[in-house]
This record gives structure tokens, sequence and C-alpha cells, in this order.
């Protein structure tokens, strides 16, 4: 809780200096973990006007609980009484999925590139995350790709994404 939380806060102080600097409009890129910190900064920061994420889920706790590769997190958590959805409740301040009704009055642009084949981040739970973006009237745009989670970082994939990622940013971003 405290590294995500710190997190964010990072992400903010730098937005902070790139203005003093004169840069902007801002966007922001999150891959995995970094999509939910940067989708959370995002719902905050005025600063921001779009984000661009790869991989995307409901909850925190749904990533850990369910995860292939977080299983060695997850065992000792469970081990320890912790269910699935008492982890999804504590790990919610930093889970995207609470934030959400905060987008639609900011209008900021948002790009969600998935993976159809994510043993880490389920696509239950991106599914979820794209019916409640719909739900509460976010604009955004979405990829799918027929690949898993880090599948998504080689080629062809890593290509595919980064290309839609830049174009993206370019057309949203523009003076």
């Amino acid at each position: 809780m405290q590294a995500g939380r710190q997190a964010v806060l990072d992400v903010r102080r730098t937005l902070r200096w790139l203005e003093q600097q004169g840069y902007g409009p801002l966007g922001i890129l999150g891959t995995s973990i970094g999509s939910a910190i940067g989708f959370i900064t995002l719902c905050h920061e005025p600063a921001l006007q779009a984000g661009a994420f790869l991989h995307a889920s409901t909850y925190f706790g749904d990533v850990v609980a369910t995860g292939l590769t977080t299983k060695t997190v997850w065992e000792p958590i469970s081990a320890a009484g912790v269910s699935h959805g008492d982890l999804r409740h504590f790990w919610s301040p930093i889970s995207p999925f609470p934030y959400i009704a905060r987008l639609p009055e900011a209008k900021k642009k948002l790009l969600l590139i998935t993976a159809r084949y994510d043993p880490t981040f389920w696509p239950e739970y991106t599914h979820a995350l794209l019916a409640k973006l719909r739900a509460e009237r976010v604009q955004f745009e979405g990829m799918d790709l027929p690949c898993g989670h880090y599948s998504l970082g080689v080629k062809p994939f890593s290509y595919i994404a980064g290309h839609r990622f830049g174009k993206f940013l370019q057309k949203v971003l523009a003076k």
C-alpha cells in the first residue's frame, strides 16, 4: 500500500517539475503494475491529459490472487488466512477500479492495450474493467492483441503496441 501511494506521489511530483520546465500537455504510459500506478495518477492529476496503458485489470488484489506470475506472492498471503475478497478490499486504494468514476467529467483521453491470453492480468478482469469504463461513459480506445502478458513485450506485439501508443499520444497531445 505504502509503495503504491509513494509511486503515485512520485509521478505527481515529476509532473510538477515537467510543468515548471515548460513541458505540456502531458500524458502518461504504464505497463503491468505501472498501468495501475499510471491509471490512478491519471484519475487524480489535473496536469495529465491522456494515459496509455499496456495491460489493465480491476483490482491489484485480483492480479495477485489469480495471476500465474504472482503465485509466490499470493501463497503466503492466502496461507495466513487472507481471502481473495479480503485482498481485493485491502488493496483497493492502489487499484484502478475504484477511481473510474473520476474520469467522465475530466474528459481525459485513454488507451488500453490488452493481451487476450494473459495469465497474469486475467482477461475476465480486463473485460470487467472495460465494462465499468463503458458503464461510467468513459471515452477510451482499446486494442486487444492475441498474445500473453510477457509476449506483449516481444515482436511483433511490442512493435504493434509501441506504434499504437505513439500514434495515440501524438494525436491527443498535439498542440
